[in-house]
């Protein structure tokens, strides 16, 4: 699974948004560590990332989505080998090379945060939003259309901080509405397990997989049956 991407660009235009900056160093990691010498390794992580999140084809509706997560986690959250992550490995590398101001969104890059969110309210261009893996209220910057968000959508996606502004990457994964009540009885019981956060969005990611691949049957009821087995481990 892959999406095409060009060889290293220049660097983001001044003036460009926080999330388009982002997306142009982002690109420039994945030009880096995905070609090359890089490819078994790119090869490894998708395998791993498929059989994590779930196996995913390009005919599906959810495929473009899909390969824009993977390249994050790539990127952000897998380490190389025994080293860091590759934004972090090309922060080393090319840090001292870049613009200030790409240098200074890269690093924030590599401290963003990956989380499910839980939507408080939403106020024009900016929205509230409740962290349920780790806790705490975030207030994020909209530079992008999410027609239809409402207080209580839950969704997983990644936030970056820079110059004292949230705003999001590109990868999301929104779950069903009304999915909610289900979503809460896992994670209550993942919390109680010591589970960590990627098992928690990857098995999530599995089941809303699962639900865009079985559409005649209820949303709620697909993610209540394919979660009950985890959420009542927890009286174990």
């Amino acid at each position: 699974m892959s999406k095409r991407r060009g060889a290293p660009g220049p660097a983001a235009e001044p003036g460009a948004s926080v999330g388009a900056r982002v997306a142009t160093l982002l690109d420039a990691v994945l030009a880096r560590f995905a070609a090359g010498r890089w490819q078994d390794e790119v090869v490894r992580a998708r395998e791993e990332w498929l059989e994590r999140a779930g196996r995913v084809y390009d005919d599906e509706g959810s495929y473009e989505h899909r390969v824009d997560t993977f390249h994050e986690w790539y990127a952000l959250q897998r380490p190389l080998g025994d080293g860091p992550v590759p934004a972090a490995r090309y922060l080393a590398d090319e840090g001292g090379r870049l613009p200030a101001e790409d240098a200074a969104s890269l690093r924030a890059l590599c401290r963003s945060q990956w989380s499910l969110w839980q939507v408080i309210e939403v106020d024009g261009p900016a929205i509230a939003l409740f962290d349920l893996l780790r806790g705490g209220r975030f207030d994020v910057d909209l530079d992008r259309d999410l027609p239809g968000l409402e207080a209580g959508d839950l969704f997983e996606a990644r936030i970056i901080g820079l110059h004292g502004r949230l705003c999001f990457t590109r990868a999301f994964l929104f779950h069903p509405r009304e999915a909610s009540a289900s979503i809460e009885a896992f994670l209550e019981a993942a919390r109680r397990r010591g589970e960590g956060q990627e098992a928690i969005l990857f098995r999530l990611a599995q089941v809303r997989l699962r639900c865009d691949r079985y559409r005649n049957l209820a949303a709620d009821k697909v993610y209540e049956q394919a979660l009950w087995p985890f959420t009542r481990a927890r009286a174990r």
